[in-house]
């Protein structure tokens, strides 16, 4: 039988190392260019690109890149134009085409950007390719992939109790986590922060921004008429028409009645 006072000690240390969990894995406080605000960073740029590196090699051994020179030259060209103008340039990009039948495409913590070629083949224009890859650089700068992995550990306290003496196995966790997380959803204002950079982006590397709408709508209309049990860009991409709604304003500096009826109210549900 517990001795009296136990629960109460036991619940003070879990608080105590939650509180200082940050400081022992050598957390400080950045302020983040991309989105404006000062956020607690646990995971250096140094370590998210070790992380990177280790995702991408565990994404190899899952996927083969598609052997088509021409194509990988279009992804890589177009990245890198948008890499150039993007706000954070503290390491390299990488961009990679990968065989397989899912509507998807995603970012990896250190830089790493994917598409799958059954939705890089939707996208025809260079215009519409360009958004694509522009809202995953801008997952990247925004650090929204290191936030979200940052959370998962941090739910994870024994994890991170049990790593905090071990430097080289936290970085094979993290990585783990983070190639675990590649599927999941992103928040929504994350998402729409993300397609916001990515008008900002494909404007200064001088493509046409109308591209991100139309990237969209193209989207929408295939999880429309499409064989839903491939799209899997549609559960980790959610919110399509709210996203081609603020894609709109973010345009045209206005929203349509069409725009307005597909917000959320206040309540989670959508305006009638």
């Amino acid at each position: 039988m517990p001795k009296t006072g136990q629960g109460p000690k036991k619940t003070f240390m879990i608080l105590l190392v939650l509180l200082c969990s940050p400081l022992l894995m050598g957390g400080i406080v950045e302020h983040n260019v991309t989105t404006g605000d000062d956020e607690l960073i646990l995971i250096s740029t140094e370590k998210e690109r070790k992380i990177g590196q280790s995702v991408s090699r565990q994404i190899a051994k899952k996927y083969k890149s598609v052997n088509d020179p021409l194509i990988q030259q279009r992804f890589e060209e177009i990245g890198k134009k948008i890499e150039s103008v993007c706000d954070r340039t503290d390491f390299i990009y990488h961009f990679d085409v990968l065989e397989g039948d899912e509507y998807n495409a995603f970012s990896v913590p250190g830089g790493y950007i994917y598409i799958f070629k059954k939705l890089y083949d939707e996208f025809k224009s260079d215009d519409e390719l360009a958004a694509v890859i522009a809202h995953e650089v801008g997952h990247v700068a925004a650090r929204h992939s290191v936030k979200r992995l940052q959370s998962s550990m941090a739910l994870s306290l024994l994890g991170i109790v049990g790593t905090i003496a071990a430097e080289d196995r936290r970085d094979v966790m993290y990585a783990d986590f983070a190639f675990a997380h590649l599927m999941t959803s992103y928040a929504r204002d994350d998402e729409l922060l993300a397609d916001k950079l990515s008008v900002k982006y494909v404007t200064a590397a001088g493509f046409d921004p109308k591209g991100v709408l139309l990237s969209l709508e193209k989207l929408q209309d295939i999880n429309m008429n499409g064989p839903i049990r491939n799209f899997v860009y549609f559960k980790t991409h959610p919110y399509i028409s709210i996203r081609i709604s603020h894609v709109k304003q973010e345009l045209s500096g206005k929203m349509d009645f069409k725009s307005y009826i597909n917000q959320p109210s206040d309540s989670g549900r959508f305006v009638p």
